[in-house]
């Protein structure tokens, strides 16, 4: 299947989390596991790519989007709640 937009690395799907924030995103012996990244693994499965977890470790968690913008991320992955200004943050 194809990616419509260009990934960090092809054919590996890059996903910045915040963690520990169990049970979405835990980060345990070197390795991402939880919710999230079971989500995550799913998509990549069905897309046909590699998954490449990150971690998250600014300060402000609204930094997590701006990996987005500076394409330190193909995707953020951390239980957000939806809010007009989350998306208007992430659609420029």
């Amino acid at each position: 299947m194809a990616i419509p937009v260009p990934l960090l690395k092809s054919g590996t799907l890059t996903v910045a989390s915040a963690y520990p924030d169990p049970p979405f995103d835990i980060w345990a012996h070197g390795k991402a596991a939880g919710f999230d990244i079971e989500l995550m693994e799913s998509l990549c499965a069905r897309l046909g790519l590699s998954l490449e977890c990150i971690r998250y470790e600014g300060d402000d968690f609204n930094g997590i989007f701006d990996g987005l913008t500076s394409r330190k991320s193909d995707l953020s992955s951390s239980f957000f709640l939806s809010s007009p200004g989350l998306y208007a943050t992430t659609r420029s």
